[in-house]
């Protein structure tokens, strides 16, 4: 007779124990660089490639893992990097600034990085109205940067930061040089609107009407260029009525005041 061998099933015990040590094998290969392979240059290939999506979590994932597989990494400062772009596209102000003076502090051999921490952490200043330390970094930045089209937006920036600040011939210079180099009219535009600013500030409403008139016949096809211009022209209308008000009441009180004066003789 043949016998008939008998299916042996695990217990139930011996199977979650064979399950647990299954998952813990894996969670050590996943978690441990030298045996999943995941180098320094494995990092950094990956967090370039992921650098495309700056809002991906991925990229905030691989930036965390490189910083505790590798502290004292060389490289460690793109890590920083790709978090303070990470969390600048999440309007995490704080954060993003912290990561990115981290990766500044770090960095000593990259350049092109260097350029763009200052850069991204200008505009977090900027957002968080801290101008002078944006100035700052602009300054910095525009020494290591010679691509026409970043130089442009820096000194964008740099303008819009010294308006906030009603330093307005320094505002004005940055404008200038800005337009001599820009070459998107985007850009072009958004530095028209930011000399009439200026200029309006400074109650030169003449010359800042002209400027926003200017830019509703050349960015006409620009929405966001139209509205601000018209919104502007609006409101420039307003002050100059209201100051034309108060020269009236002014030269009316004089009158009154000569007439007063004039009693007394």
């Amino acid at each position: 007779m043949v016998r008939k061998k008998k299916n042996r099933k695990l217990k139930p015990g011996v199977k979650l124990s064979f399950i647990l040590i299954l998952l813990f094998l894996l969670i050590y290969v996943w978690r441990n660089p030298l045996v999943s392979k995941k180098t320094p240059k494995y990092y950094l290939d990956a967090l370039n490639q992921e650098m495309i999506r700056q809002t991906s979590y991925t990229l905030k994932t691989l930036s965390e893992e490189f910083i505790k597989d590798y502290p004292e990494n060389k490289d460690i400062y793109m890590a920083y990097y790709c978090l303070g772009v990470f969390y600048s596209y999440r309007d995490e102000h704080k954060n993003s600034i912290e990561n990115l003076t981290r990766s500044l502090k770090l960095n000593r051999i990259n350049s092109h990085v260097t350029s763009k921490a200052l850069s991204y952490r200008a505009l977090e200043y900027i957002k968080i109205k801290d101008y002078k330390d944006a100035i700052s970094d602009i300054n910095k930045a525009i020494r290591l940067i010679s691509d026409i089209n970043e130089l442009s937006f820096l000194y964008y920036e740099k303008a819009f930061a010294y308006n906030r600040l009603h330093e307005f011939n320094q505002a004005l210079a940055s404008i200038n040089k800005a337009k001599s180099i820009c070459r998107d009219n985007r850009l072009l535009a958004s530095l028209f609107l930011e000399e009439a600013y200026s200029l309006q500030n400074q109650h030169k409403f003449k010359l800042a009407k002209m400027i926003y008139k200017e830019v509703l016949s050349k960015f006409a096809s620009y929405e966001f260029a139209v509205n601000i211009a018209n919104d502007s022209l609006k409101k420039i209308e307003k002050v100059q009525k209201a100051i034309d008000s108060t020269n009236n009441e002014k030269k009316k009180l004089e009158e009154l005041l000569n007439n007063d004066n004039k009693l007394y003789y």
